[in-house]
């Protein structure tokens, strides 16, 4: 019994990797950044629905903020806005269209609605990845 412990007790920490997560094209420093991070489709993009996302909230800078996550290996999706009112959610208008800037992992060409989880999918590796999202203004 004691080597049974003994051996669990020792065992290999579970693997970890190390997420660095680029917000670029930010236009001012008003309000908050707000990042999420999707382990699989389920509720993508609307992070304030999925209890399986992992949110960050960054003070706005005109330019590039950053966040670094640990997450285990495996394909996410990263979704980010320009909350520039503070507002706490994403704010769009009566046809649904955000009122800030919207942007998701692989920068993804969007015409009517948001990406698939597909098109922002990205791999992390056992020990890092790194992801730039993009923000586009309407």
């Amino acid at each position: 019994m004691r080597l049974l412990v003994l051996a669990l007790l020792c065992a290999a920490p579970a693997q970890a990797a190390e997420l660095t997560i680029r917000i670029a094209g930010i236009r001012s420093a008003e309000g908050t950044i707000r990042v999420c991070v999707f382990p699989s489709p389920s509720g993508f993009p609307d992070c304030t629905r999925n209890a399986g996302v992992e949110r960050r909230s960054l003070p706005a800078r005109a330019g590039t903020v950053q966040a670094v996550l640990t997450v285990p290996p495996g394909t996410y999706a990263v979704t980010a806005f320009h909350d520039e009112r503070n507002a706490g959610k994403l704010e769009t208008n009566v046809f649904g269209m955000p009122r800030s800037g919207v942007g998701a992992s692989n920068d993804p060409v969007t015409r009517l609605g948001p990406p698939s989880f597909a098109e922002a999918a990205i791999k992390v590796a056992e020990r890092r990845a790194d992801v730039t999202v993009t923000l586009r203004y309407p």
